[in-house]
This record gives structure tokens, C-alpha cells and sequence, in this order.
């Protein structure tokens, strides 16, 4: 019993030094792993309304190694596969800055990846790389009129409209004067009467700006009520009057012809 009892411990305590072996094999190894860093500063993620985008990103060494780096690039969306390298070789300074421009993008949707790489033995080792998703929309928010075939009101004027996208904000302008920011469909009151003119603008999440037509519409004073009925009173009281006199000459002519036949 006590033969199995300390072979047992031997190969614990076997063990034991294997895992400690490899524990500070490990740390060695990441001790000595090129310390860079990749700092990605333009694009982000988010969308942009131009069809240029600006790849800027820094390389910051945080520790001294003589590794030769492969500082490269690759972007992909629809229909659209590019890559490059930037640099190859050892850094001598603790920052290096890149720069590219991507001119005529379509929109849609791109995915960007920055790597910094060195080669181990056999393999590729990536000591850091950076990945970032952005989209291009340069399309501007369709706005319709809904409201332009009521070319007539009283006083008030409904204000309808339909837009084909997603937007951030939205304004009209009357009559050349003033933006005013609205939620959605909108009424404006208190209109003086005459002809006016409105139109509808948009921005998109890309900050496009959508215009709509213009619309004219003309503001007509209420119905008169009050006139009207102004006159029809004039109309039963001179009614009144003119049954009134017509009774009074009957009724004298009756008389005469009483009087003739006395």
C-alpha cells in the first residue's frame, strides 16, 4: 500500500513540474511577442455620404523587437475586392502614419481590415489587426407632395407629403422666408390671404439633403356669413315692407270704391 501511495505522488508531483515548465514557457513566449498596435483612426463605423473615403491609421511600437512587419490592407463589398501592402521591413521609429484614398465608391455596404504581421518560422503571426464596417449613401431622400392639388384654402393649409427614406430631420420653407422644422405632416395656420408658395426639404442618416418641388397654393378669406346674412334680413324686411305697402293700397282702394258706391 504504501509502494502505490508514493508512486502516485511521484507522478503528482511529475505533473506538477510539467504544468509549472509549461506555465513559464508561456510567459517567456509572451514576454517576447512583438508588442504593435494598430490605430485606426478614419473610416469608422458609420455611414458616409460621400463616394471618397480616407483610410488614415498610425502603427505605435510600444516595445523594441526587429521583427520584419508586413503592414497591409484589404476591403471588400459588393462587386468591389481590393488589397495593398503599405510597408514591409523593420520600423525604426516608434510611429509610422499611413494614408489612402478610395475614390468612386458605389453605395453600399464595405468591411475594412488593417493588419500588422510577421512571419514565424513557417507562419503568418498577426500582431494586431484591425477590422471596421461602413457604408456609402449618397442617395437623396425623394420627397413627394401630397397636398399640391388643393390649390385653394380657407385660412389653413394641410401640408401632406410621403419621403421614400429614413430621415433625420425635416423642414419646409414658405413663401422664401423661414425654415421651420417639422415631425411629419403638418397643418400651417393663420395664413393671410393670397398666394404662397412650400417646400419640403429632408436629411437622410448620411446627412443628404432631399428638395421637393415647390408648391403654390392661394388662402381665400372665410365665407362671408355674416353677409350673407346681412342680406337676407335687408331682403325679408324689404319683403315685409313692400307686402306691408301693398295691403295698405289694397285696402285704401277698397275704401274708395265703398265711399262711390254710397
Amino acid at each position: 500500500m504504501k509502494t502505490i501511495a508514493n508512486r502516485i505522488l511521484a507522478v503528482l508531483l511529475v505533473i506538477l513540474l510539467i504544468f509549472s515548465l509549461l506555465t513559464i514557457i508561456i510567459v517567456k513566449a509572451q514576454e517576447e511577442l512583438p508588442t504593435i498596435k494598430i490605430d485606426l483612426i478614419s473610416p469608422t463605423n458609420t455611414t458616409y455620404s460621400q463616394n471618397t473615403i480616407l483610410l488614415n491609421f498610425s502603427i505605435q511600437k510600444q516595445s523594441y523587437d526587429n521583427m520584419d512587419y508586413t503592414i497591409d490592407y484589404s476591403m471588400q463589398g459588393e462587386n468591389f475586392q481590393k488589397q495593398g501592402t503599405f510597408f514591409m521591413g523593420t520600423p525604426i521609429t516608434n510611429e509610422l502614419s499611413f494614408n489612402k484614398n478610395f475614390t468612386e465608391l458605389q453605395d453600399g455596404t464595405y468591411a475594412l481590415t488593417v493588419s500588422a504581421k510577421y512571419v514565424d518560422r513557417i507562419m503568418w503571426v498577426y500582431a494586431d489587426r484591425q477590422i471596421v464596417t461602413f457604408t456609402i449613401n449618397t442617395k437623396t431622400p425623394q420627397i413627394r407632395i401630397l397636398s399640391n392639388e388643393k390649390k385653394d384654402c380657407i385660412t389653413n393649409y394641410p401640408l401632406k407629403f410621403t419621403i421614400n427614406k429614413p430621415t433625420t430631420e425635416i423642414f419646409y420653407n414658405l413663401d422664401n422666408l423661414f425654415n421651420n422644422t417639422i415631425p411629419a405632416n403638418y397643418t400651417l395656420t393663420g395664413l393671410p390671404t393670397g398666394t404662397h408658395n412650400i417646400t419640403v426639404y429632408a436629411k437622410d442618416l448620411a446627412g443628404n439633403l432631399g428638395v421637393s418641388e415647390t408648391v403654390y397654393f392661394n388662402i381665400k378669406d372665410p365665407f362671408p356669413i355674416i353677409s350673407v346674412t346681412a342680406t337676407i334680413a335687408i331682403i325679408v324686411l324689404v319683403g315685409i315692407g313692400m307686402l306691408a305697402y301693398s295691403m295698405k293700397k289694397k285696402k285704401s282702394r277698397d275704401n274708395i270704391k265703398r265711399n262711390n258706391a254710397n
